[in-house]
């Protein structure tokens, strides 16, 4: 940068892994320096820290979301992530110093908008550096929120970059796989972490830049030779310890009593798992048989996904292979002689390829007292879910 080019907000705030800055066109394009400049200079000076109210009654300076604009240019300060904490301490200088990083890499010689990051490691943290197996069992800390500072053009203030950019659950994904290369390979831990970022990853690859859509609670969807997990209200609630019993000893290796290697599913015949409030309903389209390494695998991204996360609330889920095909697949009758469907995907299965054309996978709250996996598939809540109805009706 030429030393000619005075920086705005004094020195700039250098981001530190996690934290990381994007410019791209979709926050701006034609940004004039001299307004950014104008915008970063307005803003609240002093080194000390100071308390600011999240999305509260206070008046600006000292709330969040903070915006100002100068001509062509507006700065915004903003809270991002799944928590929501009422109060956020930073220092007025810093965040001074955030808004002319992004000035120094995204508008001078670009003119572009862009954001940067500012304390992503207050949730990814206490994740990555848990000794608990299971991911992510606990629940995140109250100030596991983190801010974004951008400058973009007056009419492009989209949603919290934080909560909508595909590049933050990249960023969650890779930081989950260093957690897995650094964890017994095989392990538990290293499954739930190795899972758990490729679902993070699909996330983040099914996500369009402005898209306004919270990257947490957004349904997975992959490309069309990879799996779906999507997250659905309509299944109910069932609880995390019932749906964990199910995938621990139920789906060996870890069964106490292991089922035989395979399992054949089809119309008509569908495998039922229960456990207390969750069932897991293995079903097809056409006859298909699917190994337990396949269920597994495709469960533990669905717990993943859609149980046992902190950043969302919990509900039932589907696991399917894309494009989707009719679900449930308990029906239809109209399909004429089923054929058997053995895929070879199920050499190597994991969340991105778990389970084979024509194989669902659903997640649910039982409604209705347990009687026998015979009885489930003629019960209020079976017929419930293979209509499309709301299962907290039965």
């Amino acid at each position: 940068m030429p030393s000619s080019v005075p920086i705005p907000g004094g020195i700039p705030w250098t981001p530190i892994p996690p934290d990381f800055h994007i410019c791209d066109q979709t926050y701006g394009q034609n940004l004039r320096l001299s307004d950014c400049f104008a915008a970063i200079e307005s803003l609240p000076t002093g080194e000390g820290i100071m308390l600011y109210s999240v999305n509260g009654a206070d008046s600006e300076p000292w709330n969040f979301p903070s915006y100002k604009t100068y001509g062509s240019c507006t700065v915004s300060i903003e809270m991002a992530g799944p928590v929501e904490g009422s109060l956020y301490r930073i220092a007025p200088s810093t965040i001074r110093g955030l808004a002319g990083w992004v000035w120094e890499q995204c508008i001078i010689g670009k003119g572009i908008g862009g954001f940067i990051t500012y304390g992503m490691s207050s949730f990814i943290d206490p994740i990555v550096g848990s000794t608990v197996s299971r991911f992510p069992e606990m629940d995140l800390p109250n100030n596991a929120q983190f801010i974004t500072v951008s400058l973009t053009g007056p009419l492009k203030r989209l949603s919290s970059p934080g909560n909508t950019d595909p590049a933050i659950p990249e960023v969650v994904s890779q930081k989950l796989e260093d957690a897995a290369g650094q964890s017994p390979r095989g392990s538990s831990q290293w499954q739930k972490f190795d899972t758990t970022s490729q679902v993070w990853k699909l996330t983040s690859q099914s996500m369009q830049r402005g898209s306004g859509i919270p990257w947490w609670s957004k349904t997975i969807s992959s490309n069309p030779d990879e799996m779906t997990y999507e997250c659905d209200a309509t299944l109910g609630s069932p609880a995390e310890a019932d749906c964990a019993q199910i995938e621990w000893n139920q789906l060996g290796p870890w069964s106490i009593s292991p089922p035989s290697d395979m399992v054949s599913v089809g119309p008509g015949k569908v495998q039922f798992l229960h456990s207390n409030s969750c069932v897991l309903a293995i079903s097809a389209t056409l006859t298909t048989i699917l190994t337990w390494a396949q269920i597994r695998a495709a469960v533990t991204a669905l717990m993943s996904t859609c149980i046992q996360t902190p950043l969302q609330t919990s509900k039932g889920g589907r696991a399917y292979y894309s494009p989707p095909v009719t679900f449930p697949a308990i029906i239809p009758r109209d399909l004429g002689r089923s054929r058997l469907s053995l895929d070879r995907r199920q050499a190597t299965p994991s969340a991105l390829n778990a389970l084979p054309l024509h194989a669902n996978i659903t997640m649910f709250a039982q409604k209705e007292r347990w009687v026998g996996e015979r009885e489930e598939a003629g019960s209020c809540t079976w017929e419930a879910i293979v209509r499309g109805r709301d299962v907290d009706g039965c």
